[in-house]
């Protein structure tokens, strides 16, 4: 397709110059029909041309517009060159897809005569008839270099085109994200859901920010101030007004775990070395004939607390309670068994819960050891 120019000025009254017959009714047409011919070259002035492509390209004519339809009405085709023959430099035309149907792609190429440069380097499907795409001839590289595209009806392949992709470049409409956006920001203020798709504000002070940004428990504690953590409690009964004659020696020694009667006893298992149990022991207690009563806590086999006491009363009978308490540190992870022990301190007889004779209160004044597993 040679371009035609507009004539130079002075064309008409030019008898030496491309007038064929000079001046005159003759030169006039000759004029006019040169610059129809040039105008009708431009985009939009000329109806759009439908073009069948052939082996993968086509040839521009005098139009602007191509309307290009597959080889043999094949259901797509590839688009690989336009020529490039009488095209001059600059040379813009349009070209769109006849049909839906028939697709053709326009094949990117940047390397061979009249190949396409398309502005995102990947090949453009023509799946709809309302896709425009306008390229303009360059001869510095022999090519066709896209200068716009316009997507019509095609949205999808817009949105993609500019990475406005919903669902995945851009983030679809959500209900959530309405009621995100209609609160009104404010200092220590945060956004919580009151429902579905319905959000409010919630004080969010620096103090509440220094304990979320805790790492761990730890960091959590010191930002509290907390030296020490409950991690569990147990306890356990004695309910039982009997006579016990098991001897704990009320003397310089030691007691065993042989000695006396085990009246209580609870199984403590420890997470770690430093963890600290908190023992209470408290019962009350008679004895017969000036006897003392006496009661040890061990852990395991071990000792770890006695005491030893004695009141009588005006027959020589005693009742007297004991409360002990004391901290252990059993210095490992590990399972402990903890028990209390109690017997009259020489040979006798001792009774919990009651007098020498009888239980008091139905058992509700049992004696009690509790265990209390703490965290330094």
């Amino acid at each position: 397709m040679a371009r035609t120019s507009i004539p130079a000025a002075g064309y008409i009254t030019d008898t030496t110059a491309d007038a064929p017959a000079g001046e005159g009714v003759a030169g006039g047409t000759a004029w006019f029909e040169r610059l129809r011919n040039a105008f009708g070259q431009l985009i939009g002035v000329s109806p759009p041309a439908a073009t069948t492509l052939s082996s993968d390209s086509f040839a521009p004519d005098a139009q602007g517009i191509y309307v290009l339809d597959t080889e043999g009405a094949a259901a797509s085709d590839t688009l690989a060159t336009i020529s490039v023959t009488g095209v001059t430099d600059g040379q813009q035309i349009q070209i769109r897809g006849a049909s839906a149907a028939r697709v053709v792609t326009v094949q990117h190429g940047t390397s061979s005569v009249g190949q396409v440069t398309l502005s995102d380097a990947a090949n453009l499907a023509l799946s709809d008839t309302t896709m425009v795409l306008t390229l303009e001839y360059r001869s510095a590289s022999t090519c066709w270099h896209e200068v716009s595209r316009q997507y019509g009806n095609a949205k999808s392949a817009f949105r993609t085109y500019w990475g406005l992709a919903i669902g995945s470049a851009v983030q679809a409409f959500h209900a959530n994200l309405s009621a995100l956006a209609g609160l009104t920001g404010a200092a220590d203020r945060l956004a919580y859901f009151t429902g579905v798709g319905a959000m409010a504000l919630a004080t969010f002070t620096a103090f509440g920010r220094t304990l979320v940004a805790c790492a761990d428990a730890t960091a959590a504690k010191a930002a509290l101030s907390i030296t020490e953590r409950l991690i569990a409690v147990q306890h356990t009964t004695y309910a039982t007004n009997t006579n016990l004659t098991a001897v704990i020696p009320a003397d310089d020694t030691t007691p065993l775990i042989s000695e006396g009667t085990e009246i209580l006893s609870l199984a403590v298992t420890t997470a770690s070395a430093t963890e600290v149990v908190e023992l209470e022991f408290v019962g009350f207690l008679a004895t017969t004939a000036s006897v003392e009563a006496c009661a040890a806590i061990f852990r395991d086999s071990t000792c770890i607390k006695s005491a030893a006491a004695k009141a009588m009363d005006a027959s020589g009978n005693g009742r007297l309670t004991f409360s002990m308490k004391l901290v252990d540190i059993p210095g490992a992870a590990a399972a402990y068994t903890y028990s209390v022990r109690v017997g009259p301190g020489t040979t006798g007889t001792i009774r919990v819960n009651g007098t020498h004779a009888a239980r008091y209160f139905n058992g509700t004044a049992g004696a009690v050891l509790v265990t209390k597993r703490i965290e330094p």
